[in-house]
């Protein structure tokens, strides 16, 4: 919420105009961010080509471009589609707006992250949906109450080796600055002009996604 005292801009904006960039960032989302709030509803059943085009006009000045560029990965269908467009729409696009800010001035370090792994709750429907990754950041996976076939984590639990490195990459952002550890953080970092990083929307966990020169 922007107040004219303790928000007076987006963050987006302050930190392109160069507020904060002393300041080290990690940042990023899950691939499936809108899912939280459409699988459990019941918004991904039924989705009709006129949903997916509602939701550009309602994000995009071009939204006849955009449902195109949706459209265009043959694997994917109708709610794929709806979900991944709602997802940049709400949190994706807005991320990488942040990362690329605070990257561009090159004062402190950028680092950026997509969680892709997926929960196979609400008949596989939730994937890597918002909030997915807190319990791998707090070191919490085992929490009986997150799992379950309508539960976060869904009826499989992350592999233990896997949830741990998450875990220790945050710590090492916390405690020294640098996720990778022992010091590796150079090979890591966002560096202008930066771009996206392509097969890591499904397929695993990718922690400090490096910039593609």
């Amino acid at each position: 919420m922007l107040d004219p005292h303790s928000l007076p801009i987006q963050p987006v904006h302050a930190i392109a105009v160069g507020d904060g960039h002393p300041v080290d960032l990690l940042v990023g989302s899950t691939s499936d961010e809108a899912n939280l709030y459409l699988a459990p509803t019941g918004a991904l059943r039924g989705v009709a080509e006129a949903d997916i085009d509602a939701l550009a006009r309602r994000f995009h000045l071009s939204p006849t471009q955009l449902a195109a560029a949706y459209r265009r990965d043959p694997a994917d269908g109708l709610p794929e589609i709806l979900s991944r467009a709602t997802t940049d729409a709400l949190f994706g696009a807005a991320t990488r707006h942040l990362r690329d800010a605070h990257a561009a001035y090159g004062r402190g370090k950028t680092y950026s992250y997509e969680f892709t792994w997926r929960s196979n709750a609400f008949d596989g429907t939730l994937g890597a949906c918002h909030c997915l990754d807190l319990p791998w950041i707090f070191g919490t996976t085992d929490l009986p109450a997150i799992s379950g076939p309508h539960a976060l984590l869904g009826a499989h639990r992350p592999d233990p080796w896997r949830a741990q490195r998450i875990h220790q990459a945050w710590l090492g952002f916390i405690r020294d600055g640098d996720p990778a550890g022992q010091n590796t953080a150079q090979r890591h970092r966002i560096a202008p002009p930066s771009r996206e990083t392509a097969g890591c929307r499904r397929n695993g966990i990718r922690v400090g996604v490096p910039a593609l020169a």
